[in-house]
């Protein structure tokens, strides 16, 4: 049985931030980071190009952030599945997340802890928002 292997873009202002989680998702099988972009406007461009099963989308960035990006992106592209990654911890932030259609959730500090569990969770058709529980 072949299993699924899923294509990833990853959204993050910070370049670092970027390649550190690109680092983490090139150690498993299961995903492909197929792009990235640095702010809503990259993203958005590249979404008609490259059709991402899941999007890694920073909240905070200049321009469109990704509030709107992701509104925006699921306009053009329903099926795919949007997790916010952030630094707040506020629950209003997560709650807005999941009204606009987030798929999931989590913290950037607890990147490593949660990625798998939304990651299962996501894909299960569920949503994932440890902050909202």
């Amino acid at each position: 049985m072949i299993k699924q292997k899923y294509k990833v873009m990853i959204v993050d202002d910070s370049q670092a931030y970027i390649e550190a989680v690109r680092t983490i998702l090139e150690l498993r099988s299961d995903l492909e980071v197929i792009g990235e972009a640095h702010n809503g406007v990259e993203f958005l461009e590249l979404l008609r190009k490259l059709s991402p099963d899941l999007v890694l989308m920073d909240i905070h960035m200049p321009g469109i952030d990704g509030l709107m990006a992701t509104k925006l992106g699921l306009i053009e592209n329903w099926s795919m599945k949007i997790m916010g990654i952030t630094m707040s911890d506020n629950p209003e932030l997560h709650l807005n997340m999941l009204q606009l259609g987030f798929s999931g959730g989590i913290l950037k500090n607890n990147f490593t802890a949660d990625f798998d569990k939304a990651l299962k969770t996501i894909f299960d058709d569920g949503v994932y928002f440890p902050l909202l529980n």
